[in-house]
């Protein structure tokens, strides 16, 4: 017996999937924590502030947010010193309450105040903590895809993953990569639930951990708080049974997820809502054209938000121009506050009413870009305000470079096909699966950036293992006689469930294509009038605006008084700003310039690509529209305009819009001489992947 049972445990100890995993688990706790301590640099550490409660706990000071303490404050905005010790911080020093920021990351500043207080206070401190996620991150990726393939190749799949460049540059960002295991967690948990029955006790269970890894992942990073909106859904419709004899159970299993996700995530919650909410900030900073070239939707003649760089302060004029244009308000708007929300929801209604086939389209077009490039989308072409490049990331990007143009067409193909085939077994999957693959795909259009989207590269390795797969048991079954199709043959509902197919796959092209052909006739007839109104509109010269000699393929306008002037400072606003509604108005015939840059005094440069806006044809005469801006200290009032290219002799002025309350949305708009004709929405073009996934 005791033989036996030695025999047993060793076979156990022996199987290959424990072994599988073991080294995969080891292996990307490793390499996480390498790659971090290697690559960590003070550009990154930007993404990882307000640090300061960890650092003080880490020293046993407590956990709260220290007054001005020099080597704290140079440590953790500026990485000098590179470590903090015990004797830096003086005894009498003064705690304060801790504010929004560090109250809605409360469980990312505990993690990270524990890895400190074990290894040290420095960034290379938090190398075991990054392998540790990373670790877990893989892991959860070869448990999600043994679901539908056998143990090497979702081995394979993982290291895929691992190695994949954008989660390889998102490593080196502790407070974005942080999300990726819980959100995996969450699709894990779904997914048992989803494929095979589970009893009461089973699904109360499950539901409540779900809502466990959402509450706790939620005081990591927010972004895992789009799992509270599409868990409820596949937990009510698409359990396996029938509705009708389990809604009870399911109606359960949807408040236990709910119950333990506001208890969990009960302390973030309570701190957003008592001191404003930063959700509708970071939504309106995706509605700008970093994203939107980033996602390739473009073909319009006009942009909302023109600005390359998504930053805080060019999110807070926006929303405060239409705060004052749009809701016809004259006082002014405090950054991050309460009053904030609400005109940032009010301006987002705005946008969703005026512009929807865009933003359908921009769902889309997330959609598309993920299947296709996720796995080596690193940066975008234009300035992004950070770079997640590196020798190590370029190197795996040239590797990973080979293969990009080829998935890069067939992945649409290959998810038509992985979802047919999954019909055809199991239609209620099919669907869950296409639901969660819409889902998944579409939401990150509200921010297009790697570090949104670097856990969704499961989802083209995944399509790509299931067509892996799906060969591999073709080529097996031909080898076993009769012929890949013998079994489909002997089959007698396999053409009824075909018919289904058909069906279903023309309903679900149906339900995509009618609702964006319907916005988008809603929205020409909104778009229409505000050109109408911009073509009619009454502009008055600016005086004092000398141009330069033509030199060097370029016009320089200068402008006497920068644009606009300068405002009173409010005591009540930090960021208070005013705005001008300018033209350029060109008013012969000729060709108008390929680029357009606003130069100000204190940065917040911008620059008009007119090319993208008129497509290949772009001659005078037109008038292009663009907002300026100034803060009440005096940042950013424009000084001159800067026109590359096009006829040096094509007369222009520069003149403002003499009602620009008229314009609460101050989009950045090229007006035609055949405007009326010009496509009043956007479209999904072509993205070159080689030109912005290697830096040159």
């Amino acid at each position: 017996m005791r033989t036996a049972s030695c025999m047993w445990q060793r076979r156990r100890i022996a199987n290959p999937e424990t072994v599988i995993v073991f080294f995969l688990v080891l292996g990307s706790c490793s390499i996480g924590a390498w790659y971090y301590a290697k690559y960590n640099t003070e550009h990154m550490r930007m993404f990882t502030r307000r640090m300061e409660p960890a650092v003080m706990f880490a020293l046993g000071k407590g956990f709260v947010c220290p007054g001005k303490i020099p080597a704290v404050e140079g440590f953790v905005y500026d990485g000098k010193p590179d470590h903090v010790e015990y004797d830096d911080i003086p005894e009498d020093f003064s705690g304060k309450p801790l504010t929004l920021e560090h109250r809605i990351n409360l469980y990312l500043l505990w993690s990270i105040a524990l890895c400190w207080r074990l290894f040290g206070v420095s960034w290379e401190g938090l190398a075991p903590l990054i392998g540790m996620f990373c670790g877990l991150f893989i892991f959860l990726v070869y448990c999600l895809f043994r679901f539908f393939s056998r143990k090497s190749v979702a081995a394979a799949g993982a290291l895929l993953v691992l190695f994949a460049p954008a989660h390889m540059a998102v490593l080196s960002m502790p407070r974005d990569y942080a999300k990726g295991p819980f959100i995996l967690a969450a699709l894990l948990i779904l997914g048992v639930l989803l494929m095979r029955p589970a009893g009461l006790r089973k699904l109360a269970g499950l539901s409540a951990v779900l809502g466990l890894v959402i509450g706790v992942g939620y005081g990591f990073r927010q972004d895992i708080y789009v799992m509270v909106f599409i868990a409820p859904v596949l937990l009510l419709f698409f359990l396996p049974g029938a509705f009708r004899e389990q809604w009870l159970a399911r109606l359960a299993a949807v408040a236990v997820m709910t119950a333990v996700f506001l208890v969990t995530a009960w302390p973030i919650l309570q701190a957003r809502g008592a001191e404003g909410n930063t959700t509708m900030h970071h939504v309106l900073g995706g509605v700008f054209r970093y994203n939107e070239e980033m996602m390739g939707v473009g073909g319009a003649p006009y942009i909302l938000h023109n600005e390359e760089m998504m930053a805080d302060p060019w999110i807070y004029v926006y929303n405060e121009t239409f705060y004052h244009l749009g809701l016809g308000k004259d006082d002014p708007l405090p950054y991050l506050s309460t009053a904030y929300d609400v005109a940032g929801r009010a301006y987002m209604r705005a946008i969703l009413a005026e512009f929807p086939a865009d933003m359908l389209t921009r769902g889309y077009a997330s959609l598309w870009r993920i299947l296709q490039d996720a796995p080596w989308l690193v940066n975008g072409p234009s300035r992004t305000g950070y770079d997640v490049r590196n020798a190590f990331v370029e190197r795996l990007a040239r590797f990973y470079g080979k293969a990009a143009g080829i998935w890069h067409y067939m992945a649409p193909w290959a998810a038509l096909v992985v979802f047919l085939g999954i019909a055809l077994k199991n239609m209620r999957i099919a669907v869950a699966m296409g639901l969660l693959t819409l889902y998944l795909g579409m939401y990150p259009s509200i921010q297009f950036q790697a570090r949104h989207v670097f856990h969704l590269v499961i989802l083209p390795i995944g399509l790509a293992l299931i067509v892996m797969e799906g060969m591999l048991r073709g080529i097996k079954s031909w080898r076993g006689g009769g012929g890949v199709s013998e079994g489909m043959k002997a089959d007698q509902s396999f053409r009824s469930r075909a018919y289904h197919i058909v069906i279903v796959g023309l309903l679900g092209a149906f339900l995509l294509l009618v609702p964006l052909w319907g916005l988008r006739f809603y929205q020409t007839l909104r778009i229409t009038r505000q050109f109408e109104q911009c073509a009619s509109s009454l502009i008055t010269p600016v005086p004092g605006v000398t141009e330069e000699a033509y030199s060097s393929g370029q016009r320089i306008l200068h402008l006497d008084t920068p644009l606009p002037e300068k405002p009173e400072a409010p005591p009540q606003s930090r960021w208070y700003c005013v705005t001008e509604y300018l033209v350029l108005d060109f008013t012969g015939q000729g060709a108008l310039p390929e680029t357009i840059t606003m130069n100000t005094e204190h940065g917040f440069d911008s620059t008009i690509h007119v090319r993208s806006f008129t497509g290949e044809r772009s001659e005078g005469p037109a008038r292009i529209f663009f907002p300026v801006y100034r803060k009440y200290q005096g940042q950013g009032a424009l000084n001159e305009l800067v026109l590359k290219g096009g006829d040096p002799h094509l007369p222009v002025r520069l003149c403002r819009v003499a009602h620009p309350e008229a314009f609460p949305f101050q989009m950045t708009l090229v007006l035609g001489p055949e405007w009326r004709t010009q496509r009043k929405y956007k479209i999904l073009e072509p993205v070159d992947v080689m030109t912005w996934q290697v830096k040159n």
